[in-house]
């Protein structure tokens, strides 16, 4: 879990500057990411059953990450 969440603030940071797309990215970078953890876990799932199960995941992570970046850009 450790590494998912550096893998994620690795993603936020490398997309600080776009706030235009960044929702998008981010929902790209962590379905990426997470894609490859189940690859890792050797899932057996079919890709169009992962993202069905986690479609809301990849939003609410993105809608998040969005957030902690625009407050951290204010304290900063």
């Amino acid at each position: 879990m450790r590494r998912r969440l550096d893998l994620f603030v690795d993603l936020a940071e490398s997309l600080r500057n776009r706030e235009e797309s960044r929702v998008n990215e981010l929902e790209k970078g962590i379905r990426k990411i997470l894609l490859s953890e189940l690859e890792n876990h050797e899932c057996r799932l079919e890709l169009e059953q992962i993202d069905d199960l986690l479609q809301y995941d990849y939003v609410l992570n993105a809608q998040g990450i969005d957030t902690w970046l625009k407050r951290s850009s204010r304290v900063s």
